[in-house]
């Protein structure tokens, strides 16, 4: 396996036991808190996993070996969500873990999506140009709009949860 496939794994374990640990301690808090938590971060998981395996694939692996690989990445959730779950019980480690997990979401959001989307608009434009096509400002303005509607609704999603959670909550008794 190459170098980024180890990077990958490395990484996804980390990633899987902050997520993990973050869905522990919300837990902990109430059982809406936890579903809470746990919207966002399935919504973020299943792009994210698709992603490690295709890098897996790419450094060398097998479509078994990827997957087993992704597999034990995983299961570093579970270790998380126990840790979590017993810090969970101290109320003083909730904002620490909240903001490892904000921090977590924001440096994927930065260091992984944003040059994804400025490559792809690249592409795209290059498209244009080999088709002998103009790259005019609405289609400028097309690529724009379709790469931000995901992190645009991404955004509101997590406004309404966060300005809205507690009515949520309400809404759906346990």
């Amino acid at each position: 396996m190459k170098a980024a496939g180890w990077m990958i794994f490395i990484g996804d374990m980390l990633h899987n036991f902050i997520d993990g640990l973050t869905l522990g301690a919300a837990f902990m808090v109430s059982i809406g808190e936890g579903l809470r938590m746990s919207f966002p971060i399935i919504c973020e998981e299943f792009p994210h996993e698709l992603g490690d395996i295709a890098v897996l694939l790419s450094s060398g692996l097998t479509i078994g070996q990827a997957l087993i690989m992704n597999f034990l990445s995983a299961c570093s959730c579970y270790l998380g969500f126990i840790i979590g779950a017993k810090l969970g019980e101290l109320e003083q480690f909730h904002p620490w873990i909240y903001a490892l997990a904000g921090g977590m979401f924001v440096y994927i959001g930065l260091a992984d999506m944003i040059p994804e989307l400025v490559s792809m608009g690249d592409e795209i434009e290059k498209d244009y140009l080999q088709a002998n096509q103009a790259v005019t400002t609405v289609v400028k303005l097309k690529i724009l709009l379709c790469q931000n509607s995901g992190l645009i609704l991404g955004f509101v999603i997590m406004f309404v949860l966060g300005k809205y959670g507690e009515h949520l909550e309400n809404l759906i008794k346990f």
